[in-house]
This record gives C-alpha cells, sequence and structure tokens, in this order.
C-alpha cells in the first residue's frame, strides 16, 4: 500500500499544513525514531503492518494514477495482516496519514519542557 503521507501547503482535517522542509523534517524524524504504523490513529502498533518505503518525492509524479506533488511524504506499507488488507481491499482504508500530538504554541516558536521559544533560541 502505497500513498501520500502528507502534502506540502494543503490544510489537514485540523486546519493545519506544513512546507516542504517541515514535512523533511517530521519523515526523517518518523523513520529514525518510530517507523511504526497503526490503524486510524489508534497509536497503537498493528501487527502485520510494516513501513518498508519512506521518503520525499522529489518532484512532481503520480503515483497508481493519482498527482504527487514535489515535497510530499510518501510511504509504503506491507500490509502482512489478513484482517487489515480485507478492510484496504474494501475500501474502507484508503489513505495514509500522519498522526501525532503536540502543543501549539505562537506562529515562529517551538515547545521545550512545557516553555514556548522563538525558532533558534534552544
Amino acid at each position: 500500500m502505497t500513498g501520500v503521507v502528507y502534502e506540502p501547503g494543503v490544510k489537514d482535517a485540523h486546519g493545519n499544513f506544513m512546507r516542504e522542509d517541515e514535512i523533511r523534517k517530521v519523515a526523517y524524524w518518523f523513520y529514525q525514531n518510530s517507523s511504526r504504523a497503526d490503524v486510524q490513529h489508534s497509536f497503537k502498533e498493528a501487527n502485520g503492518l510494516s513501513v518498508v518505503e519512506s521518503y520525499i518525492a522529489p518532484y512532481d509524479m503520480e503515483i497508481g494514477g493519482e498527482p504527487v506533488v514535489k515535497g510530499s511524504w510518501i510511504m509504503t506499507l506491507e500490509v502482512s495482516n489478513v484482517a487489515i488488507w480485507k478492510v484496504v481491499q474494501g475500501g474502507e482504508l484508503t489513505r495514509l496519514s500522519m498522526g501525532g500530538t503536540g502543543i501549539y504554541g505562537a506562529p515562529g516558536t517551538v515547545e521545550k519542557n512545557g516553555q514556548h521559544y522563538l525558532h533558534g533560541t534552544i
């Protein structure tokens, strides 16, 4: 199963969006520190669901006939869990998505130990 995890400049379900450089940082952090996948943002690692590929689209392209914008985070999952694969094949799971938790701060700030700092001051 291959698809776009996050596309630059496109608002997500919470009205947030990221630039290409921000997506790259998140994608690299994920691959270096987690590389685990779950179903429907359960935050519980799914057995039989493995990240086998993760990269940033180097140019505009197509995957499976769908347009992919340069800078999008692309991921391929191997689905060996029969129950999950049936849900994918049935069209109930159709997309990949980034999940996480965080604290909102003022634009241009980052959070460390519960405090917000301007970029470059940590």
